[in-house]
Formats: C-alpha cells, sequence, structure tokens
C-alpha cells in the first residue's frame, strides 16, 4: 500500500503541476472571476470521479464513505454549521495565500518560494488546532458532532448512479461552456508573462515534457486516479489530513506529553497521508522540471509572507473544522454525492470570491 499510495501522489501531483491550477496567479484570479481554469479542472475531476466512485459500489466492489453534516457548535448554523463556517475559512485562506492545502505540496515541489511561508503558517495551524481542540469542545460541547451521513441520492430517493449521471453531465457541460467562453492557454501564458511555450495539444509533444496541459487532461487523469486510490489506498484522494499527522511527528520533539494535551493529533499519527503526499511533492518536482518550468516558478510573483502565512493558517484551520479540502471535500467528496460535501465546496468558493474582492 506504501508504494502504490507514493505513486497515486505523484501522478496527483503531476496532474495538478501540469494543469498549473497551483499557480497562485491562477487560483486567485479564479476566485476573482476573471480567469477559469481551477474551475475547469476541477468540474472535470469532479465528474468523472463521480461516474467511477458510484460505479464501484454499484459493482460491490467498493462502499462510498461519505462525509457526513458537522457542526461548528452553534445551534443557529444547524448541522452544517462547521462545514459553512470551515468552508468559508478555507476560501479565505485561498484568497490570501493563493493556494489551497493540496496545491501547497505541489508549489513545494515546483518551486515556489511562497510555499514554505503558506506551509509554515499550516503546520502552526495544525498544532495548534492540536492543542485548542479540547478547549473549543469544553465550551462548544457539540463542536465537531457528525450527524447522519446524507447523500443526494437518499435525498432525492434515486439510484447512486442516476444522480450520478445527473451530476457529471452538468460538470461536464459547465466545462464545455467555460472552454468555449475562455482560454486557459491564455492563463497560463499570462501567469508566466509569455516566458513559456504551449503545445498545440496536451499529446503534440512528449506529455511529460510539455510545460502545461490543459486542465481537462490534468482534471481526467485526476479523475482516474480515484481507482487505485479507492481499491489500493483505501479511501478516495484527500490530502488536507497530512498537516495532522505531520504535526503529531513534530510535536514530540518539544512536548514529551502532547498525547494528553493535544489528543486529537494522536488519531492522526499513523495515517499514510505523508507517504501520499512525498509522492505529490516528487510527482510535481518532476513535471516542472521537465516541462521547463522549475527555475521560472522561482521569480513569479506571490503573496507577501505575512498574507502567506496567515493564508496558510487559515487554510488548515477552516479543512479541519469543516473535515476535508478541496480534495477531499470537493473532488473526492463532491464525486460520492455527500451533500455535506457540496455545501462545503459552495462556502468555500463563496468565502474565496468575497474577501478575493475585498483583498484585491
Amino acid at each position: 500500500m506504501s508504494l502504490t499510495t507514493a505513486l497515486t501522489g505523484a501522478a496527483f501531483g503531476l496532474a495538478l503541476e501540469k494543469s498549473k491550477v497551483y499557480l497562485p496567479d491562477i487560483i486567485i484570479k479564479q476566485m476573482l472571476l476573471q480567469e477559469w481554469t481551477m474551475a475547469t479542472m476541477f468540474f472535470t475531476a469532479a465528474a468523472g470521479g463521480t461516474i467511477i466512485i458510484t460505479g464501484l459500489e454499484a459493482v460491490n466492489l467498493k462502499k462510498r464513505s461519505c462525509k457526513p453534516p458537522t457542526s461548528a457548535g452553534w445551534a443557529s448554523l444547524g448541522k452544517y454549521g462547521a462545514n459553512i463556517s470551515g468552508g468559508s475559512m478555507l476560501g479565505v485562506g485561498m484568497a490570501l495565500s493563493g493556494a489551497c492545502p493540496g496545491t501547497v505540496f505541489v508549489q513545494l515541489g515546483a518551486g515556489l518560494p511562497s510555499a514554505w511561508y503558506v506551509m509554515t503558517g499550516a503546520i502552526a495551524s495544525a498544532l495548534s488546532f492540536g492543542y485548542l481542540h479540547r478547549a473549543i469542545r469544553n465550551v462548544l460541547p457539540t463542536f465537531g458532532q457528525k450527524s447522519p451521513v446524507t447523500t443526494l441520492d437518499t435525498t432525492f430517493n434515486t439510484k447512486p448512479l442516476t444522480i450520478a449521471r445527473a451530476i457529471a453531465l452538468s460538470l461536464t457541460s459547465a466545462v464545455y461552456i467555460i472552454s468555449s467562453l475562455t482560454s486557459w492557454r491564455h492563463d497560463v501564458l499570462t501567469a508566466y508573462n509569455g516566458l513559456i511555450t504551449l503545445p498545440s495539444s496536451t499529446f503534440a509533444v512528449n506529455p511529460l515534457f510539455a510545460s502545461a496541459w490543459s486542465p481537462i487532461a490534468g482534471g481526467s487523469l485526476i479523475a482516474l486516479l480515484q481507482l487505485p486510490s479507492v481499491l489500493l489506498n483505501g479511501g478516495p484522494i484527500g490530502t488536507s489530513g497530512s498537516y495532522m499527522e505531520l504535526a503529531s511527528r513534530i510535536v514530540p520533539t518539544f512536548d514529551s506529553k502532547w498525547k494528553s494535551r493535544a489528543p486529537i493529533l494522536s488519531e492522526y499519527s499513523g495515517s499514510a497521508s505523508l507517504k501520499f503526499v512525498a509522492g505529490v511533492i516528487a510527482g510535481a518536482a518532476i513535471s516542472s522540471i521537465l516541462g521547463g518550468t522549475f527555475a521560472l516558478n522561482q521569480s513569479l510573483p506571490t503573496a507577501s509572507p505575512v498574507k502567506a502565512v496567515v493564508g496558510g493558517a487559515l487554510l488548515v484551520l477552516g479543512a479541519r473544522v469543516a473535515g476535508g479540502c478541496t480534495s477531499g471535500h470537493g473532488i473526492s467528496g463532491m464525486a460520492q454525492l455527500s451533500v455535506a460535501s457540496f455545501v462545503t465546496v459552495a462556502a468555500m468558493f463563496a468565502g474565496g470570491i468575497l474577501s478575493a474582492f475585498a483583498l484585491y
């Protein structure tokens, strides 16, 4: 499992790097509704993943592991309170840092200096959440309380594959419309100030040596990666838990009593998420080096150190409150038809769009 986890991570990192959705310029302009490369990749991955994951369940190979509604501890926010508040924080963090929990690792591998600031804020947030979690539960006893899973197929009382086809068709139609009205090549060339050459198509040259792929190609690869992830690695793609696992590896170096002071961190100490993100970093590094963008990435304009650190902290805090990130709730949670994931993603984009318009 360790090898397949790392290899899946490497392919995931390569797909994100080639799609260029890790670039701060691409992420921030998406939140400003000026460019749609990120949405194209995201919708493509979710559409394909929806058919794959519900299809695996239909043939009795693997049941879905849908994310449940989670309370924020305030009755006024209802059972989706943590999904709404956490998703909103995650979106603000994306607008500030020009990253999301998964793309931080891609940025590290691809050579973006700002990624280290984002990672600093993210790890500090994971450690802080570990120590504060118990205190938060003391003040808000229902914080993090999970309700029974609600899915779109149960909500509409229909078969999962039926609703999956409808969701996939809707997302595919959105991708078609976006691709007809916008140009991912323009977005990527703008991000690199015209300093790279793009092939006429994703496979016009050896794909590994291409500077960039169409976000549709990258999203399609990510959708296909749900197969090994679900069948061989034990679950669909997700990255935010790796920050908690990393925190659980760091905390023993300065606190011998961390298991009693920050008990939630111990829940992540035995996971395989770090193997996955190690693969993500390696895959992104290989992709950017072969594509000739590694050196350019080190001089790209990025968020200021303060915005990057604060944004990184909000990324992880939001992901922990919501119980997932753009990968776990977005690409994978939506693919499993989880209502909580759709709510989280809607809150994430709402928070990101509103904060981006306020900040830039």
